[in-house]
């Protein structure tokens, strides 16, 4: 019996899952998830992709939506702007890093 926060999955998605698994390795180069967790994963994929299609491609409705949001939520919307900025500082500066180590190593033949 399911509970509440249960989602059952047809058995035909079970099927594709698990048959999805080896491809999911083999491009991940990693150890196969469990079936769960490829679902789980797979399930999230698809909802982004579909709030995306609602969404579209377009920089002036994401904009606004932004805005509107901001004046619902300002605190919400303010925090999701700092950590925005924080992630992007640490991927640039991983970015920067993985560069240097690359020209280092390429320079290193050169000695």
């Amino acid at each position: 019996m399911e509970t509440e926060d249960e989602i059952s999955l047809r058995d035909e998605l079970k099927h594709m899952i698990k048959g999805f698994l080896p491809v999911f390795s083999k491009v991940m180069e990693e150890p196969s998830l469990s079936e769960d967790e490829l679902a789980n994963l797979a399930l999230s994929i698809g909802l982004e992709k579909m709030l995306t299609d609602v969404i579209g491609n377009n920089p002036e409705l994401l904009m606004d939506s932004i805005l509107q949001m901001n004046r619902i939520n300002p605190e919400f919307i303010g925090n999701f702007v700092v950590q925005a900025m924080d992630k992007g500082e640490t991927i640039m500066r991983e970015e920067i890093a993985e560069k240097l180590v690359k020209d280092w190593k390429k320079s290193l033949q050169y000695i």
